[in-house]
Protein backbone atom coordinates (compact mmCIF):
# COMPACT_ATOMS: atom_id res chain seq x y z
CA UNK A 1 0.00 0.00 0.00
CA UNK A 2 2.48 1.97 0.81
CA UNK A 3 5.06 1.28 -2.51
CA UNK A 4 1.46 2.39 -4.56
CA UNK A 5 1.14 5.64 -3.10
CA UNK A 6 5.02 6.58 -3.59
CA UNK A 7 4.50 5.69 -7.19
CA UNK A 8 1.32 7.39 -7.41
CA UNK A 9 2.80 10.53 -6.29
CA UNK A 10 6.42 10.09 -8.18
CA UNK A 11 3.99 9.86 -11.46
CA UNK A 12 2.16 12.90 -10.36
CA UNK A 13 5.64 14.85 -10.02
CA UNK A 14 6.58 13.87 -13.53
CA UNK A 15 3.16 14.73 -15.41
CA UNK A 16 4.17 18.98 -15.85
CA UNK A 17 7.35 17.74 -17.52
CA UNK A 18 6.13 15.23 -19.76
CA UNK A 19 3.20 17.87 -20.94
CA UNK A 20 6.29 20.41 -21.85
CA UNK A 21 7.85 18.27 -23.76
CA UNK A 22 4.97 17.85 -25.82
CA UNK A 23 5.43 22.16 -27.17
CA UNK A 24 7.83 24.06 -29.09
CA UNK A 25 9.88 26.31 -27.59
CA UNK A 26 8.98 27.93 -23.91
CA UNK A 27 5.28 28.79 -23.73
CA UNK A 28 3.79 32.76 -24.91
CA UNK A 29 2.89 34.92 -22.78
CA UNK A 30 -0.73 35.70 -22.73
CA UNK A 31 -2.00 39.24 -23.67
CA UNK A 32 -3.77 41.27 -21.93
CA UNK A 33 -7.46 41.84 -23.11
CA UNK A 34 -7.51 45.90 -24.04
CA UNK A 35 -9.62 48.04 -21.91
CA UNK A 36 -13.19 48.28 -23.43
CA UNK A 37 -13.68 51.66 -25.50
CA UNK A 38 -16.00 54.32 -24.03
CA UNK A 39 -18.69 55.33 -26.89
CA UNK A 40 -18.60 58.80 -28.22
CA UNK A 41 -21.55 61.14 -27.06
CA UNK A 42 -23.78 62.03 -29.63
CA UNK A 43 -23.05 64.97 -32.48
CA UNK A 44 -24.98 68.03 -31.19
CA UNK A 45 -27.13 69.53 -33.93
CA UNK A 46 -27.41 73.31 -34.06
CA UNK A 47 -29.90 75.18 -33.63
CA UNK A 48 -31.90 76.78 -36.40
CA UNK A 49 -31.56 80.17 -36.99
CA UNK A 50 -34.27 82.58 -37.81
CA UNK A 51 -35.26 83.33 -41.39
CA UNK A 52 -33.33 86.26 -43.54
CA UNK A 53 -35.80 88.36 -45.01
CA UNK A 54 -35.79 88.65 -48.82
CA UNK A 55 -34.14 90.73 -50.88
CA UNK A 56 -35.15 93.82 -51.77
CA UNK A 57 -35.29 94.49 -55.73
CA UNK A 58 -33.58 97.86 -56.26
CA UNK A 59 -36.93 100.38 -58.10
CA UNK A 60 -36.94 100.63 -61.80
CA UNK A 61 -35.54 103.61 -63.07
CA UNK A 62 -37.48 105.52 -65.46
CA UNK A 63 -37.06 105.72 -69.24
CA UNK A 64 -33.99 107.44 -70.79
CA UNK A 65 -35.29 110.35 -73.21
CA UNK A 66 -35.26 109.93 -76.98
CA UNK A 67 -31.52 111.52 -78.24
CA UNK A 68 -32.78 113.81 -80.96
CA UNK A 69 -30.31 115.16 -83.74
CA UNK A 70 -29.46 118.11 -83.29
CA UNK A 71 -30.84 120.81 -86.09
CA UNK A 72 -29.33 121.44 -89.06
CA UNK A 73 -27.33 124.92 -89.11
CA UNK A 74 -28.42 126.73 -92.11
CA UNK A 75 -25.35 128.65 -91.99
CA UNK A 76 -23.30 125.62 -93.27
CA UNK A 77 -22.86 124.38 -96.63
CA UNK A 78 -24.50 121.13 -97.45
CA UNK A 79 -22.41 118.43 -98.08
CA UNK A 80 -21.45 117.94 -102.01
CA UNK A 81 -21.38 114.40 -103.53
CA UNK A 82 -17.98 113.84 -105.44
CA UNK A 83 -18.55 113.57 -109.16
CA UNK A 84 -17.76 110.39 -110.98
CA UNK A 85 -13.91 109.79 -112.48
CA UNK A 86 -13.73 110.16 -116.29
CA UNK A 87 -13.12 106.72 -117.63
CA UNK A 88 -9.49 106.39 -117.59
CA UNK A 89 -7.61 107.18 -120.92
CA UNK A 90 -3.79 105.83 -121.80
CA UNK A 91 -2.06 109.26 -121.62
CA UNK A 92 -0.88 110.91 -124.80
CA UNK A 93 -3.05 109.40 -127.19
CA UNK A 94 -5.87 112.01 -128.85
CA UNK A 95 -9.01 110.46 -129.28
CA UNK A 96 -11.53 111.90 -132.06
CA UNK A 97 -15.16 110.83 -132.55
CA UNK A 98 -15.45 107.27 -132.96
CA UNK A 99 -11.86 106.15 -132.01
CA UNK A 100 -11.40 103.60 -129.39
CA UNK A 101 -8.72 102.66 -127.19
CA UNK A 102 -7.17 99.06 -127.58
CA UNK A 103 -5.53 96.92 -124.99
CA UNK A 104 -2.83 94.79 -126.16
CA UNK A 105 -1.78 91.88 -123.28
CA UNK A 106 0.90 89.09 -123.81
CA UNK A 107 -0.03 85.90 -122.51
CA UNK A 108 3.43 85.26 -120.79
CA UNK A 109 4.57 88.70 -118.54
CA UNK A 110 8.31 87.88 -119.17
CA UNK A 111 7.82 88.24 -123.33
CA UNK A 112 7.56 91.96 -123.86
CA UNK A 113 5.39 93.65 -126.97
CA UNK A 114 8.05 95.40 -128.89
CA UNK A 115 6.06 97.25 -131.43
CA UNK A 116 2.42 96.88 -132.96
CA UNK A 117 2.14 97.33 -136.78
CA UNK A 118 0.01 98.11 -139.42
CA UNK A 119 0.72 98.24 -143.32
CA UNK A 120 4.50 98.42 -141.93
CA UNK A 121 3.49 101.18 -140.54
CA UNK A 122 3.98 101.80 -136.35
CA UNK A 123 1.34 102.70 -134.43
CA UNK A 124 1.78 105.29 -131.72
CA UNK A 125 1.59 103.51 -128.38
CA UNK A 126 2.48 103.94 -124.71
CA UNK A 127 3.34 100.84 -123.10
CA UNK A 128 6.50 99.45 -125.54
CA UNK A 129 8.42 96.77 -123.58
CA UNK A 130 6.24 95.73 -121.61
CA UNK A 131 3.63 92.68 -121.63
CA UNK A 132 0.81 95.61 -121.99
CA UNK A 133 0.07 98.15 -124.57
CA UNK A 134 -2.58 100.50 -125.41
CA UNK A 135 -3.09 102.45 -128.85
CA UNK A 136 -5.89 103.87 -130.64
CA UNK A 137 -7.46 102.40 -133.00
CA UNK A 138 -9.39 105.35 -135.46
CA UNK A 139 -12.55 105.42 -136.63
CA UNK A 140 -13.55 105.20 -140.33
CA UNK A 141 -15.32 108.79 -141.43
CA UNK A 142 -16.07 106.54 -144.55
CA UNK A 143 -18.34 104.71 -142.37
CA UNK A 144 -19.88 107.47 -140.61
CA UNK A 145 -17.18 107.29 -137.61
CA UNK A 146 -18.05 104.04 -136.76
CA UNK A 147 -15.89 102.28 -134.38
CA UNK A 148 -13.67 99.84 -135.82
CA UNK A 149 -14.10 96.36 -134.86
CA UNK A 150 -10.88 95.10 -136.53
CA UNK A 151 -7.94 96.25 -138.63
CA UNK A 152 -6.30 94.93 -141.75
CA UNK A 153 -2.50 93.85 -142.24
CA UNK A 154 -2.61 94.27 -138.02
CA UNK A 155 0.41 92.68 -136.43
CA UNK A 156 2.16 92.51 -133.31
CA UNK A 157 5.76 91.94 -132.97
CA UNK A 158 7.29 90.05 -129.42
CA UNK A 159 10.42 90.35 -127.20
CA UNK A 160 10.95 86.67 -127.90
CA UNK A 161 10.88 86.85 -132.30
CA UNK A 162 7.83 86.25 -132.76
CA UNK A 163 5.73 88.20 -134.95
CA UNK A 164 1.87 87.75 -134.98
CA UNK A 165 -0.71 88.77 -137.37
CA UNK A 166 -3.88 88.46 -135.91
CA UNK A 167 -7.91 87.77 -137.32
CA UNK A 168 -9.87 88.94 -134.81
CA UNK A 169 -12.64 91.20 -133.61
CA UNK A 170 -11.92 93.73 -131.16
CA UNK A 171 -15.60 94.81 -130.60
CA UNK A 172 -16.40 91.50 -129.32
CA UNK A 173 -13.76 91.24 -126.59
CA UNK A 174 -14.04 94.46 -125.11
CA UNK A 175 -11.36 96.05 -127.42
CA UNK A 176 -8.87 93.78 -125.64
CA UNK A 177 -6.59 91.80 -127.61
CA UNK A 178 -4.43 88.89 -125.89
CA UNK A 179 -1.54 87.41 -127.35
CA UNK A 180 -0.19 83.81 -127.34
CA UNK A 181 3.64 83.84 -126.99
CA UNK A 182 4.76 80.68 -127.01
CA UNK A 183 6.96 79.68 -129.64
CA UNK A 184 7.71 76.64 -130.53
CA UNK A 185 11.92 75.90 -131.56
CA UNK A 186 12.97 75.65 -134.86
CA UNK A 187 12.13 71.98 -136.39
CA UNK A 188 15.23 69.46 -136.20
CA UNK A 189 16.15 67.57 -138.46
CA UNK A 190 14.97 70.46 -140.54
CA UNK A 191 12.24 68.67 -142.99
CA UNK A 192 13.03 68.35 -147.24
CA UNK A 193 11.67 69.81 -149.55
CA UNK A 194 9.25 67.66 -151.79
CA UNK A 195 11.09 66.41 -155.09
CA UNK A 196 9.65 68.20 -157.86
CA UNK A 197 8.22 71.17 -156.48
CA UNK A 198 9.21 74.18 -158.29
CA UNK A 199 8.37 77.66 -158.78
CA UNK A 200 5.84 78.97 -161.53
CA UNK A 201 4.75 82.81 -162.32
CA UNK A 202 1.95 82.16 -164.47
CA UNK A 203 -0.20 85.25 -165.81
CA UNK A 204 -3.79 85.24 -166.26
CA UNK A 205 -4.88 88.35 -167.54
CA UNK A 206 -4.43 91.45 -165.00
CA UNK A 207 -3.76 89.01 -162.31
CA UNK A 208 -0.45 87.33 -161.80
CA UNK A 209 -0.06 84.03 -159.62
CA UNK A 210 3.29 82.68 -158.07
CA UNK A 211 2.90 78.96 -157.72
CA UNK A 212 4.97 76.27 -155.70
CA UNK A 213 4.21 72.67 -156.61
CA UNK A 214 4.76 70.39 -159.58
CA UNK A 215 3.48 71.59 -162.80
CA UNK A 216 0.16 70.35 -164.46
CA UNK A 217 -0.56 68.69 -161.57
CA UNK A 218 -2.88 68.92 -158.14
CA UNK A 219 0.37 68.50 -156.18
CA UNK A 220 0.46 72.50 -154.56
CA UNK A 221 1.58 73.58 -151.37
CA UNK A 222 1.24 77.06 -151.77
CA UNK A 223 -0.20 79.89 -154.23
CA UNK A 224 0.41 83.95 -154.41
CA UNK A 225 -1.93 86.09 -156.14
CA UNK A 226 -2.77 89.56 -157.17
CA UNK A 227 -4.12 92.11 -159.91
CA UNK A 228 -1.43 94.48 -161.42
CA UNK A 229 -1.01 97.50 -158.29
CA UNK A 230 -3.03 96.13 -155.98
CA UNK A 231 -0.62 96.67 -153.65
CA UNK A 232 -1.98 93.08 -151.55
CA UNK A 233 -1.03 89.69 -152.23
CA UNK A 234 -3.15 86.72 -151.03
CA UNK A 235 -1.22 83.89 -149.39
CA UNK A 236 -2.99 80.46 -149.78
CA UNK A 237 -1.49 77.25 -148.20
CA UNK A 238 -3.19 74.14 -148.97
CA UNK A 239 -3.11 71.81 -145.83
CA UNK A 240 -5.88 70.38 -143.66
CA UNK A 241 -5.64 72.33 -140.69
CA UNK A 242 -9.43 72.66 -139.09
CA UNK A 243 -11.94 75.17 -138.22
CA UNK A 244 -9.17 78.15 -137.25
CA UNK A 245 -5.64 77.23 -139.42
CA UNK A 246 -2.53 79.34 -138.50
CA UNK A 247 0.65 79.22 -140.36
CA UNK A 248 3.87 79.49 -138.75
CA UNK A 249 7.02 80.52 -141.08
CA UNK A 250 10.38 80.07 -139.36
CA UNK A 251 13.28 82.93 -140.18
CA UNK A 252 16.92 82.56 -139.29
CA UNK A 253 15.70 84.55 -135.93
CA UNK A 254 12.21 85.23 -136.23
CA UNK A 255 9.47 83.48 -136.74
CA UNK A 256 6.07 84.61 -138.76
CA UNK A 257 2.68 83.50 -137.05
CA UNK A 258 0.02 84.61 -139.16
CA UNK A 259 -4.28 84.06 -138.33
CA UNK A 260 -6.14 81.99 -141.77
CA UNK A 261 -9.61 82.51 -143.29
CA UNK A 262 -10.94 79.03 -144.50
CA UNK A 263 -11.84 79.59 -147.87
CA UNK A 264 -13.03 77.75 -150.57
CA UNK A 265 -12.19 76.46 -153.91
CA UNK A 266 -11.17 79.30 -156.06
CA UNK A 267 -11.74 76.58 -159.20
CA UNK A 268 -12.38 72.94 -159.86
CA UNK A 269 -8.32 72.41 -160.21
CA UNK A 270 -7.82 74.11 -156.65
CA UNK A 271 -9.20 72.29 -153.64
CA UNK A 272 -9.92 74.06 -150.33
CA UNK A 273 -7.17 76.47 -148.97
CA UNK A 274 -6.34 78.23 -145.83
CA UNK A 275 -5.22 82.18 -147.02
CA UNK A 276 -4.40 85.30 -145.73
CA UNK A 277 -3.99 88.88 -147.74
CA UNK A 278 -0.85 90.68 -146.94
CA UNK A 279 -0.09 93.72 -148.10
CA UNK A 280 3.13 93.84 -150.69
CA UNK A 281 5.73 94.69 -147.83
CA UNK A 282 4.98 92.62 -145.12
CA UNK A 283 7.62 90.63 -143.22
CA UNK A 284 6.20 87.65 -144.75
CA UNK A 285 7.50 88.94 -148.51
CA UNK A 286 10.65 90.56 -146.71
CA UNK A 287 11.33 86.86 -146.14
CA UNK A 288 10.64 85.23 -148.91
CA UNK A 289 12.32 87.62 -151.41
CA UNK A 290 15.74 86.60 -149.40
CA UNK A 291 15.71 83.28 -150.56
CA UNK A 292 16.13 80.98 -147.61
CA UNK A 293 14.90 77.64 -147.31
CA UNK A 294 11.91 77.95 -144.93
CA UNK A 295 10.43 75.97 -142.87
CA UNK A 296 6.69 76.13 -141.87
CA UNK A 297 3.79 74.45 -140.20
CA UNK A 298 0.61 74.36 -141.04
CA UNK A 299 -1.74 73.67 -137.82
CA UNK A 300 -0.37 71.03 -135.55
CA UNK A 301 0.29 68.98 -139.15
CA UNK A 302 4.01 68.33 -139.83
CA UNK A 303 6.36 70.17 -140.87
CA UNK A 304 7.35 71.34 -144.39
CA UNK A 305 10.14 73.46 -146.69
CA UNK A 306 9.66 75.92 -148.78
CA UNK A 307 12.49 76.42 -150.50
CA UNK A 308 12.66 80.20 -151.83
CA UNK A 309 16.17 79.84 -152.81
CA UNK A 310 14.82 77.88 -156.97
CA UNK A 311 12.26 80.97 -156.80
CA UNK A 312 13.96 84.35 -155.69
CA UNK A 313 13.42 85.97 -158.92
CA UNK A 314 9.53 85.14 -159.89
CA UNK A 315 8.70 86.17 -156.12
CA UNK A 316 10.51 89.41 -156.86
CA UNK A 317 8.24 89.89 -160.32
CA UNK A 318 5.13 88.91 -158.47
CA UNK A 319 5.72 91.26 -155.72
CA UNK A 320 6.79 93.71 -158.43
CA UNK A 321 4.11 93.60 -160.10
CA UNK A 322 1.81 94.00 -157.33
CA UNK A 323 3.02 97.20 -155.88
CA UNK A 324 3.66 98.76 -159.59
CA UNK A 325 1.44 101.72 -159.77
Amino acid sequence: MGRRLTGILALLATAPLLLAMQFDGPPRPLRPRPAPVEPLPPIQQPAPTTTLPPIQQPATTSALPPITAPAPNPSLPPIATPPAPPPVTAPGLARRKGDVQLTIRSDNPGVAITGVYEAGKAYTSIGLGTSTVQLVLSADADEGDATPCNTEEFEVRLSNGLFWHPIANFCDTGHVLAVPTARPPMPSPLPRAVAGFAWQLVSRGNERQLVYGISQSDATAFVASCPRGYGRVVAKFFADAGPKPAVELFGPEELLRYDLNLSPPASEEEGAANSVELFANDAFWNLMRRGLKLPYRIGNGPYAMLDTSTGKARIEQLLAWCAAR
